[in-house]
């Protein structure tokens, strides 16, 4: 039995992959028969680009306002 909480045995059975390339960018591929990722069915590579890249912004602003209240 695989225990999910430990990242190599979550990708292991994960269909999402993310693969970072040499020249820092990253690659991102999916089980397009995956439930979990049919958000991504029929969005274009900008339109996923972008989902992410404001994702992590508003990580890196929760992260940030969390330090100004310490």
């Amino acid at each position: 039995m695989q225990n999910n909480n430990n990242p190599k045995d979550f990708n292991d059975v994960d269909g999402l992959s993310i693969t970072t390339n040499d020249d820092g960018t990253f690659e991102v591929q999916w089980d397009e028969n995956d439930p979990r990722y049919s958000m991504f069915k029929g969005l274009t590579e900008e339109q996923i680009q972008l989902m992410i890249t404001e994702g992590l912004r508003e990580i890196i602003n929760r992260e940030e306002d969390d330090d100004e209240g310490w």
